[in-house]
């Protein structure tokens, strides 16, 4: 039941009416540390697999995004939730599941960036399209 994630903040009437429930598979094109960031108005959990194995999937854990990348800069994405370091194999594909309420504003967008060998963590992007798999692909 999705209600056993649900923070305790106020919802709208509409938003108790239905959730998204989006999954699929990701597949990074390089080695390394990968933070996933979220620019949330609702309720969010995303789970990841440590492989194709989707009844492996656990609750990643997000937590607030510092005020410094919480949309202060007019030149940075604009997310308000960041996850500790992941580390995912290039090529590899990985399960995901996102359970979304929407609120008021009814938005979600999930971000990534990958941390290079000298430990600069890039700038979060969005999860394209060469980076998705459906499960028959």
């Amino acid at each position: 039941e999705a209600r056993d994630w649900w923070t305790q903040t106020r919802t709208t009437e509409l938003s108790r009416l239905y959730a998204l429930h989006l999954h699929g598979f990701i597949v990074p094109e390089a080695d390394g540390d990968y933070r996933f960031f979220a620019d949330v108005r609702g309720q969010m959990r995303f789970f990841l697999s440590p492989g194709a194995d989707e009844a492996r999937a656990v609750p990643l854990p997000f937590a607030p995004a510092p005020a410094a990348t919480n949309g202060q800069d007019a030149a940075a994405p604009v997310f308000n939730l960041v996850s500790p370091p992941v580390v995912l194999r290039a090529g590899r594909r990985y399960f995901v599941r996102v359970l979304f309420i929407p609120g008021w504003q009814e938005r979600l967008k999930i971000l990534w960036a990958h941390q290079t060998d000298d430990g600069v963590q890039a700038t979060p992007e969005p999860i394209t399209s060469a980076h998705l798999r459906t499960s028959a692909e």
